[in-house]
């Protein structure tokens, strides 16, 4: 693997290499906005596999459990 655990898409993190292209990216990008706004990554906080697997077969949790200052309009975004 190679890339940041936490910011992992998918793809990336179940080791499809064929499958990584711009989206990957975007998916990284789009991955620090959690970071950005309640201060830690949508996944992870535990063993690095642990945030592989949960980044492979979870949802994020909501933005707002975790920050209600954060608006409601960015709640809405980021869901796969």
């Amino acid at each position: 693997l190679l890339g940041t655990p936490a910011y992992m898409a998918p793809e990336q993190a179940a080791g499809r290499v064929r499958s990584l292209d711009r989206r990957t990216d975007v998916y990284g990008l789009g991955a620090t906005l959690p970071a950005l706004l309640a201060g830690r990554p949508p996944f992870g906080g535990g063993a690095v596999m642990d945030g592989l697997r949960q980044g492979l077969d979870a949802e994020p949790p909501p933005r707002r459990s975790r920050d209600r200052d954060i608006p409601q309009d960015l709640e809405a975004g980021g869901r796969r």
